[in-house]
């Protein structure tokens, strides 16, 4: 079975039973850079992301509640919610691709309902 995401496509390979037996990931596009660096702030949520070189990926601003600030919001420019493939968002929680829900261990919170 295969299952197409904006991410690329992810195949899933089943056994005589009915059981997953493996899971493999294609990507859409190529990564953009060869080594990501993180950089986070006080929260943990993720803040920029460069490459090898130190040249800016994506920088990423959040609201009280964790809603991410794109660019064209209140004067940001392009790298500003830019494409990076980091999952992790705000205060360092894994962000679900197909919900845009943040996953914290015990439940799903989603930022635009605060």
């Amino acid at each position: 079975m295969k299952k197409l995401g904006d991410n690329g496509a992810t195949v899933y390979v089943y056994d005589a039973f009915g059981q997953l037996a493996a899971e493999y990931a294609t990507p859409a596009r190529p990564a953009p850079c060869r080594t990501c660096y993180v950089s986070y702030d006080y929260l943990g949520s993720v803040r920029l992301v460069t490459d090898q070189t130190g040249s800016v990926i994506a920088r990423h601003d959040y609201l009280p509640f964790g809603e991410e600030l794109t660019s064209g919001q209140a004067g940001r420019d392009a790298s500003f919610g830019a494409p990076d493939r980091v999952s992790q968002k705000f205060t360092g929680q894994e962000r679900d691709q197909e919900t845009g829900l943040d996953f914290f261990q015990s439940r799903y919170y989603g930022a635009a309902f605060g």
